[in-house]
């Protein structure tokens, strides 16, 4: 057990730990609600807050349906990549040889900068005429999504114990049907945590983004550079903006959290 001084110790960097996490998404929060010429001012403080800078998003004609474009994009390369990565880390875990090489490869693949992928993409969606659609901002995000849910529902799929499989197998259960009903409910909560890391990269994407769409296409971060004008920089709608963005996020994680804490408490960590 540990000493009072100890505990004492651990709240304290806990404590700091968590102002210096919550610092910025607050003062991006406080500034959201001032008027543009308080943003830079010099007071630290200032109790005239107001909702224009929200007003200022939500009166632009194209706010709600970036908004749409992010939801869309991010949900269907998150399933997508959990579809597809579960097939493929349950098929890793049935090689005998070569499963760890494969599964390094993937991680070094998920290493990789996004800059490398974006030129062969670009000239490659612009021969295919697939600029500024939903496809090919989908296909950019599973370049990042598809390995790191394989690799992730791996480290899960290996956490079951081969015997229940093979006691499966020997009663003539097919793998489809041993994923299906085996693999599947018990991985569940492991499963659900990939898919919300997943959305989670696929939703706060900027550079893709920015790249590969224009108009049609295009997701609600590259739509606050609208605010990035040549005189100057409209701080306060792009603060609102960015408390649009994250206000899903919290929301949703919030509302998971319960359940994917007590999930993981039966032992389901990756490997």
């Amino acid at each position: 057990m540990f000493s009072t001084k100890m505990r004492i110790s651990i709240y304290v960097i806990v404590f700091f730990a968590c102002i210096l996490t919550l610092f910025p998404v607050t003062w991006a929060l406080y500034n959201s609600f001032l008027a543009e010429g308080e943003i830079l001012g010099r007071k630290i403080l200032s109790l005239s807050l107001s909702g224009e800078n929200y007003q200022k998003i939500m009166e632009t004609k194209t706010y709600l349906n970036t908004i749409k474009n992010s939801a869309i994009t991010s949900s269907l390369a998150t399933l997508i990549s959990i579809v597809v990565g579960a097939l493929g880390a349950y098929g890793l875990i049935r090689l005998r040889r070569g499963e760890k090489t494969f599964a390094f490869f993937l991680l070094i693949f998920r290493m990789l900068p996004g800059l490398i992928l974006i030129i062969p993409f670009y000239v490659m969606f612009r021969v295919m005429n697939l600029l500024d659609t939903y496809w090919a901002l989908i296909l950019m995000y599973l370049t990042l999504g598809l390995p790191f849910a394989t690799w992730m529902l791996r480290g899960f799929f290996m956490g079951i114990p081969r015997e229940i499989m093979e006691a499966a197998r020997i009663d003539g259960c097919s793998e489809i049907k041993i994923f299906w009903r085996i693999v599947f409910p018990i991985t569940r909560p492991g499963i659900w945590a990939t898919a919300i890391i997943t959305y989670l990269f696929c939703w706060n994407d900027f550079l893709y983004a920015l790249i590969v769409t224009d108009r049609k296409a295009l997701t609600f971060l590259p739509f606050l550079t609208r605010f990035l004008l040549p005189t100057r920089i409209l701080y306060g709608p792009i603060y609102a903006g960015t408390m649009f963005f994250i206000f899903p996020v919290l929301i949703a994680l919030i509302l998971v959290r319960k359940y994917l804490t007590e999930k993981f408490a039966l032992g389901l960590i990756p490997k």
